[in-house]
This record gives structure tokens, C-alpha cells and sequence, in this order.
């Protein structure tokens, strides 16, 4: 009996890069988008943004979430406001590639759909580029403080993209803000 490794059933969450050339940034997500690594997405984006920015380049992020089982509203949050950034440094959107049927829809009724260019189908490959070039982003643990920051201005950014966010959000929000007069009380 030979003992072959088995996919994992629930792939770990996960976010990894490559540069592809001529200012293209290949981004992974695997497993879940969450607020759990959407700071580690966030600090990789402005990261690469400023690098480039730096030397008088352009850049494009294409986000490949082939592997991506599903994202939450902090997540999107967080790539909503990569996307309107890439839209603010260069004109163009970032573009999302081979997203699941779920993770598409939740792009779209959230209204990301708006400032990400989404491909599926045979448009939506991702740039070819070679498995080890692939790195992990780096994870820092965030204080509390932080995370309700993040979270706060993740979903202000949903709300700023889609009207109907507003609605859908309210109660978040307002969680939100009082968890950070809670957090900010304790200092």
C-alpha cells in the first residue's frame, strides 16, 4: 500500500504572492479571507503599492482565488479598499481570477464588483508564474485595538462603494464603534 498524500479537506487559510513582471503581482488566497488575515493582505498591498510607487512604476494586483472557500465582509472590506487604491495610483482595477461560484456572488452583492474586475470562465486564468515564486505574506499579530480599527474602516469602505451596504451594515457599524470606545477606554 502506498502511502500518497491526500489534498486537505480544509485547506489552511493562507495568503501568498509572486511578482509576475512588468508590475503584475500575482496574490493567493487560499482557504478563508477573514479577519483574521485581512490586516496581513492590507500591509502586503500597501507593501507592494509603495514599492513600486517608489521607482515611478505601475502596478497590478491580480487576486487568483481558485483555492479561496469564502471571504467575509472584513476581508472584502480590506481588498475594496486595495482595489480603490490600485483605481487612485493608476487608473486601472485590480483584477480578481477564478473565484468560486460562492466567493463571486459575494463579490457581487456587495457591490465589489463595481471597482474589481472579475474574470471567470476561460478569462479568468491567473498569469503564469512558477509555484516557487510564490511567498507568504508576513502574519503580525495586531493588538485589539487595531483589529477594531481595521474592521471599522473595512466596512466604512463597503458602505463608500455600494449604497446598500449602508442597510446591511448598520449594526456592524455600530458594534464597532462602541467596541472601540470599550477598547480605548481600557487604555
Amino acid at each position: 500500500m502506498s502511502m500518497q498524500p491526500r489534498p486537505e479537506a480544509n485547506p489552511p487559510d493562507a495568503i501568498s504572492f509572486a511578482e509576475a513582471g512588468d508590475g503584475v503581482v500575482v496574490i493567493r488566497v487560499r482557504g478563508r479571507g477573514s479577519f483574521a488575515n485581512s490586516a496581513d493582505l492590507k500591509r502586503l498591498a500597501t507593501e507592494l503599492a509603495q514599492k513600486y510607487l517608489s521607482s515611478g512604476r505601475k502596478y497590478t494586483f491580480v487576486f487568483d482565488m481558485a483555492e479561496c472557500e469564502t471571504l467575509d465582509s472584513t476581508f472584502m472590506g480590506i481588498l475594496a479598499a486595495i482595489g480603490l487604491r490600485q483605481i487612485q495610483d493608476t487608473g486601472s482595477k485590480a483584477i480578481v481570477v477564478r473565484p468560486r461560484d460562492h466567493v463571486a456572488r459575494l463579490l457581487h452583492t456587495l457591490g465589489l464588483h463595481h471597482i474589481l474586475r472579475l474574470r471567470t470562465g476561460s478569462e479568468g486564468e491567473a498569469p503564469k508564474v512558477d509555484q516557487a515564486d510564490f511567498k507568504a505574506a508576513d502574519h503580525q499579530q495586531q493588538s485589539r485595538l487595531d483589529q477594531i480599527l481595521d474592521m471599522l474602516e473595512a466596512h466604512k469602505t463597503l458602505c463608500d462603494i455600494d449604497s446598500g451596504n449602508v442597510i446591511r451594515f448598520a449594526n456592524v457599524l455600530e458594534y464597532l464603534k462602541d467596541s472601540l470606545e470599550r477598547e480605548r477606554g481600557k487604555q
